[in-house]
C-alpha cells in the first residue's frame, strides 16, 4: 500500500483519544508498525489519528471488539477500538487475519 488510508476518503467523523497523553502512548507502541505497513518513512503522529478516523468512516464494523477494522496489506488489516460509553477512540493497531477469524467472527473471514 503506498497511499496513506487518509489519502484516500472524505471525513464522515473525527473521533478522539480521550486525551493527549493516550494518543502519545498508543502512538509511541503501534506508530512505527503502522509506518511500515503503509511504507511510510514520515509517519506522523496527526497522521496516526487521521488514518484511525479514516477506518471508522470506512471499514468494517466489528461488534465483537467494538470497533473497526479495514485493510491494510497482506494479511494485515488496521484495527480502531471505541471506548463503549464515550466512543472515544481507545487503540490502533494493527491485526493479522487469523486473530479477526477467532475474535470477530462476523466479519466473516475465513482461512
Amino acid at each position: 500500500m503506498t497511499a496513506l488510508l487518509a489519502d484516500k476518503g472524505l471525513d464522515k467523523t473525527n473521533k478522539l483519544f480521550k486525551n493527549q497523553s493516550l494518543l502519545d502512548e498508543h502512538y509511541g507502541k503501534h506508530g512505527q508498525e503502522i509506518a511500515d505497513v503503509l511504507g511510510d518513512s514520515n509517519y506522523s503522529i496527526d497522521k496516526y489519528l487521521d488514518d484511525a478516523n479514516y477506518i471508522i468512516n470506512n471499514g468494517t464494523y466489528a461488534p465483537e471488539l467494538n470497533g473497526y477494522v479495514s485493510f491494510m496489506s497482506d494479511k494485515k488489516y488496521g484495527f480502531v477500538g471505541l471506548d463503549r460509553t464515550t466512543g472515544d477512540i481507545t487503540t490502533f493497531h494493527i491485526k493479522n487475519i487469523s486473530e479477526l477469524i477467532k475474535k470477530a467472527p462476523s466479519l466473516g473471514f475465513e482461512r
